[in-house]
């Protein structure tokens, strides 16, 4: 899911016709100022919305990171939720529980952000990740402590390299201090991951 962002407004430029000043104005100048007039009050009523339409100067790695950044955090959080009604291990509910304090955290905190930047944020996670979240669900002890432990590894493996390269290579200085500063929990979450998948397969 891509993230959506506005071009910059564009300055209205009003041309009003004023006539002389002959007392003889023809109709079809009556008519015409009477457009222009009408013309000028529907610009000017869009002006406010068009405006508030900056377009974002952040460049698109940056805005893929925020995407990709918020659907992960939404997904922890959905499936944190999950573990902590289908999972019968006191860890694995704990771990859940976790994922979704720090993650709806970490989403608020990236959307202070993404507003100041008038960057669009994602508000339902894709197709695929929702489809992975009600097939999760469909799961119920062991089997799914497994599951969602497994995905909880490989999630985590991934995201910390996406939080990483952002530190690395981003080119927003505030994008890339909440990559900086996020990244330590996402490698602390993925060190309880292993420890919990560990247990699953005992």
């Amino acid at each position: 899911m891509k993230a959506k962002y506005f071009l910059p407004a564009v300055g209205l430029l009003f041309l009003v016709s004023c006539g002389g000043n002959n007392s003889n104005s023809t109709t079809s100048d009556t008519t015409q100022m009477a457009k222009d007039t009408s013309q000028m009050k529907t610009d000017n009523s869009n002006a406010g919305s068009d405006t508030a339409k900056v377009a974002s100067t952040v460049s698109n790695d940056d805005l893929k990171f925020v995407t990709d950044a918020a659907n992960a955090g939404m997904m922890e959080v959905a499936l944190g939720k999950v573990a902590q009604q289908n999972s019968t291990s006191t860890d694995v509910k704990n771990f859940g529980a976790m994922m979704v304090t720090d993650h709806t955290k970490a989403g608020d905190d990236l959307s202070k952000i993404a507003t100041t930047k008038h960057i669009m944020m994602p508000i339902s996670l894709p197709q695929d990740d929702q489809n992975k979240v009600d097939d999760l669900s469909k799961k119920t002890g062991k089997d799914f402590d497994k599951a969602y432990m497994d995905a909880m590894v490989s999630g985590h493996k991934k995201v910390a390299g996406m939080f990483e390269d952002e530190t690395k290579k981003g080119s927003d200085a505030d994008i890339k201090a909440f990559a900086s500063s996020t990244l330590p929990t996402i490698n602390k979450h993925l060190d309880a991951a292993k420890k919990c998948e560990m247990m699953t397969k005992k």
